[in-house]
């Protein structure tokens, strides 16, 4: 059965209407016709069962029914920091964290980052990620999208980028450092 991501917010027997390149996805790529199931989810960790009412050429109608929340996520909410890396190794890093059910996936600039990114084309590459974690997240089991929490690049290299302050990597997940200085000697 396919797994398609909505980032509308869904509830249990009601009706969905896609659009634009998830019609065309389920219409073209996948040729799904009407009384075809589709498991839909937007993130929050529930997943919809849900059946194909109409396609059309740029729009698909589906019914969504109950709701069920799956049992294959960990419980933990694992944030990964990743330096910004060339190419497509970042494409890739962001896809497998992701099918591996990371919960939030943050870019940074650090020190020894060679990738430069202008401000203006920032959320630009953010947004491409998001659509990366997105296209994951129909593979794999899991229901919450590392894609949708997933926050804009942070420096950690001593330079700010918003800010006139520097920046440091505990400040990133301000309760972890909070918990490492509680441990501390």
């Amino acid at each position: 059965q396919h797994r398609i991501y909505t980032s509308m917010p869904l509830t249990a027997h009601s009706t969905v209407v896609l659009d634009g390149a998830q019609a065309h996805y389920l219409g073209h790529v996948l040729r799904v016709r009407p009384d075809d199931s589709i498991t839909l989810f937007d993130g929050s960790g529930a997943e919809f069962n849900s059946v194909v009412r109409n396609v059309e050429r740029k729009r698909v109608e589906l019914a969504v029914g109950d709701s069920h929340t799956p049992v294959t996520e960990s419980s933990l909410q694992v944030t990964l920091i990743q330096s910004l890396l060339r190419g497509e190794r970042m494409d890739y890093c962001v896809q497998k964290a992701t099918e591996l059910g990371v919960h939030r996936i943050t870019p940074a600039f650090t020190e020894r980052t060679v990738v430069r990114i202008p401000k203006e084309r920032v959320d630009k590459r953010v947004e491409h990620w998001h659509r990366i974690a997105v296209a994951a997240c129909r593979l794999g089991p899991a229901s919450k999208c590392a894609g949708c929490p997933m926050l804009g690049p942070k420096d950690f290299s001593g330079r700010s980028m918003e800010a006139g302050r520097p920046t440091r990597c505990a400040d990133a997940l301000p309760e972890s450092s909070a918990l490492l200085a509680s441990r501390l000697p």
